[in-house]
């Protein structure tokens, strides 16, 4: 086996998020980070998804497969801790995702792809307004800065510039950047 840049990147991307995980776990449970339940339930299930479309594909697919681990260990942290709540948000944000996948389910793998990482961008939405809502304790902006980096690593590391390949690490970047600068902001309720 030969190692190229790619898989450096890949490799790299893994290793930046596991890091991160670890200083997300302890914000949990040692520092009062609260965190949308509704989102890493629904980030585990579309990152399964994506990272299974991809890999059908021959995508790039290890980064959404390591999500998806550390997805429903973090969902299930959240209902350890008792951070559980449910609003019209989290129910409309669901059905918007139940519409991505049923298009995933008449569309094949690209379109999985494609709308499994849209799906995933939707389930974001908690999440965005819990760092709006309160930035000192939805993350931070080191902890989001991890993922952005993460998916740069594995945004590069795809073979091809192509939906299988760059989709899926593109949109993360954007997300993950969107929450660094949302819990980087200071407000009068912090």
């Amino acid at each position: 086996m030969t190692i190229n840049l790619e898989m450096i990147l890949v490799g790299a991307s893994l290793i930046t998020a596991l890091t991160t995980y670890v200083f997300l776990i302890k914000g949990l449970l040692k520092e009062g980070l609260e965190q949308s339940f509704a989102t890493w339930f629904l980030w585990a299930l579309l990152d399964l998804i994506a990272a299974l479309s991809m890999l059908f594909k021959g995508g790039n697919y290890q980064l959404a497969l390591f999500y998806t681990f550390f997805g429903v260990l973090i969902a299930g942290l959240l209902l350890y801790k008792k951070q559980f709540s449910w609003s019209w948000l989290e129910t409309l944000v669901t059905c918007l995702v139940i519409l991505c996948l049923w298009i995933w389910a008449t569309s094949g793998d690209r379109a999985a792809t494609i709308a499994s990482t849209t799906a995933m961008a939707i389930a974001t939405t908690p999440q965005l307004v819990a760092a709006w809502k309160k930035p000192s304790t939805a993350g931070s902006p080191f902890i989001w800065g991890g993922y952005t980096v993460a998916n740069l690593f594995s945004l590069f590391g795809g073979k091809a510039w192509n939906i299988e390949e760059r989709f899926y690490p593109a949109v993360c970047v954007v997300l993950c950047l969107w929450l660094a600068m949302l819990t980087s902001r200071k407000t009068k309720n912090t």
